[in-house]
């Protein structure tokens, strides 16, 4: 006798089983950070967006990271970043924030008068005060008198 109930309760389960392997069910793919409409560092003509940087609304007197020429090859990007004070360097012609040790490649655009850091490639980054997801987050150029 146990059999058979054993076989009444598996067959509704097999019926069930043979149902869902019959459709596919498909991963919903990951949005990409969109780049269209945006212009690259490198259309600057040469000219690197020097000055400190916070978000709107953020704090110029204690902004999210510096851009500043310090006579290297190349601009150094002073910032708190993933919890270390860390200077990396912008490289122009990649339109990226580089950090070493770890090397970490941040992506930027230019953007309605700011900047765009998106995060790197790898996973997600603190920069400044501000966490990096997927669509990045603008910071905007603080007035002469704050640098």
């Amino acid at each position: 006798m146990p059999r058979l109930i054993f076989q009444r309760a598996a067959l509704p389960a097999l019926l069930l089983m043979a149902a869902c392997s019959e459709e596919t069910i498909e991963a919903p793919e990951m949005e990409q950070p969109e780049t269209a409409g945006f212009v690259g560092i490198s259309e600057l003509g040469g000219e690197a967006p020097l000055g400190a940087w916070a978000t709107e609304g953020g704090d110029c007197t204690a902004p999210d990271f510096r851009i500043s020429d310090d006579g290297g090859e190349r601009p150094a990007v002073e910032a708190e970043f993933n919890g270390w004070d860390r200077t990396g360097r912008l490289r122009s012609a990649d339109s990226v924030i580089r950090f070493v040790d770890p090397t970490k490649n941040l992506p930027i655009a230019l953007e309605d008068g700011g900047l765009r850091v998106f995060p790197p490639p790898d996973g997600l980054a603190v920069l400044g005060s501000r966490n990096l997801f997927e669509e990045g987050v603008l910071f905007r150029k603080c007035a002469e008198a704050a640098d």
